[in-house]
């Protein structure tokens, strides 16, 4: 039995999640028909795409346009290209240097779906986006929600390091922090408990009885809602109930105990350690 178009890209969108990471392994964003615009979802993934490149590295990003059979293959080759640039377009905006990208157009030419002449099918109007060259290994992008459960970007945890990338948040600064269990239960966050502190130490940089080692920098949140950094963390973050990165309302001020005024918390990810492993 044939699912849904609709249904189809929707599990092949929730797959992407932790399957595109590797080298050889693309990532996808799919189009509406006629139109070369990225949708809200294609931004996402391109969020992660942007994540896991800082911390990949790879020598250059292939990205690859295809259409479905709907039109004329000329007409179809041309979108299929256009498909392709707006999505270099919006990685460079991401910060991604564009002599790292490079772009290819196969119009009609490689289905993902096999289809007869004049047929639209969703999965063929697509990208794909692949790393040439990854020095490093990836995390999988942990999503960010908010108290509402909606989406607010996403989080990696790799070799030590975190990359956020927030979407969709008040623009200013926000108290940014690690806090000891896994679990980001709405819609205040209580679950996550406190701030990651095995050596018992008071909150804050300035504090003479501080910090917490689960103390980060604040985070910048600009007027579009984005706001992303990538920071050192120390081995040992992740034990039995795992770990979470907790956003919150105000800026921190890096010497009030318990959490430095900052405020409700707003987003919350989950961590987890690549392939399983633990910090």
């Amino acid at each position: 039995m044939r699912l849904p178009a609709a249904i189809i890209v929707a599990l092949a969108c929730l797959g992407l999640q932790a399957a595109t990471t590797q080298e050889g392994q693309p990532f996808r964003v799919f189009f509406d028909w006629g139109k070369p615009l990225l949708t809200r979802d294609a931004e996402a993934t391109l969020q992660e795409v942007a994540a896991a490149f800082r911390q990949a590295q790879p020598a250059r990003i292939q990205i690859d346009g295809h259409s479905d059979r709907s039109g004329p293959a000329g007409v179809n080759l041309a979108a299929s290209r256009r498909r392709a640039e707006a999505v270099k377009a919006h990685l460079i905006a991401n910060g991604i240097p564009a002599g790292r990208i490079a772009v290819s157009a196969f119009g009609e030419s490689r289905p993902f779906v096999p289809t007869e002449d004049g047929v639209r099918e969703a999965q063929n109007r697509r990208v794909e986006i692949r790393f040439e060259g990854a020095t490093k290994a990836v995390a999988a992008a942990l999503p960010l929600v908010r108290a509402d459960g909606s989406a607010a970007g996403s989080a990696s945890l790799s070799d030590r390091s975190l990359t956020i990338e927030a979407t969709g948040l008040p623009a200013g600064v926000h108290g940014l922090h690690l806090h000891g269990v896994g679990r980001c239960d709405a819609p205040d966050f209580t679950s996550a408990g406190p701030h990651w502190n095995p050596t018992n130490r008071q909150h804050g940089s300035e504090n003479p009885a501080g910090p917490h080692l689960g103390d980060l920098p604040n985070l910048t949140v600009g007027p579009d809602g984005r706001g992303g950094v990538t920071l050192a963390v120390p081995p040992g973050l992740l034990d039995g109930d795992g770990a979470a990165l907790v956003i919150h309302a105000a800026p921190d001020d890096f010497r009030t105990d318990p959490s430095g005024n900052s405020g409700a918390r707003i987003a919350c990810a989950v961590l987890k350690a690549p392939s399983g492993k633990r910090g």
